[in-house]
Parts: structure tokens; sequence; C-alpha cells
């Protein structure tokens, strides 16, 4: 959860460099790179560092690199995803 809130702010404020520039890094994730749909409801991360996105589509999964997506739910449209117990599933 840390992290998710540490790229949060490093998007939202960007990179303060030793000379006082300001470089903003952002990254753009569409179907093109694999993610289940361009309407994202929520973001979660998990203990284990994988991006959760529930999307129009389903719910995409992001270990950094790549896309899996899951979209078996009887609802493939996910509004909000919720950490669980364990810590191995999610309420949706």
């Amino acid at each position: 959860m840390h992290r998710l809130f540490h790229l949060i702010l490093l998007c939202l404020f960007g990179v303060v460099e030793t000379h006082g520039e300001i470089q903003n890094y952002f990254f753009h994730y569409t179907t093109e790179d694999g993610l289940a749909s361009n309407n994202v409801h929520d973001v979660v991360e998990d203990q284990h560092g994988f991006i959760w996105f529930a999307t129009h589509y389903g719910i995409s999964r992001f270990d950094g690199c790549s896309f899996r997506n899951y979209d078996e739910a009887p609802q493939s449209e996910i509004y909000s995803l919720r950490p669980g117990a364990p810590s191995t599933s999610f309420y949706i």
C-alpha cells in the first residue's frame, strides 16, 4: 500500500532533482498495452506488489511489465476492489 501511495505522490508532484528542476514521470496504459478496458474504476496494490485494476471489462493485474486480465466473472464490469482475508483474495 505504501508503494502505491508513493507512486501516486510521484505522479502528482514529479521528481525534484538536485539542481531544482522538476521532472514529471507519467505512464499511460491503455488496451493497446494489455489493460482490459480504458475505463478504470479502482486501483489496488496487493502485498506482492501487483497492481490490480477494476475496469469496465473485468479485472486486470499488472506486474510492472505486463497485464493479465480476468474477465470470467459473471458481472464483467467491476467498480471496486478491496483486499480481503486471506491476502490472496479480493472483495469485488
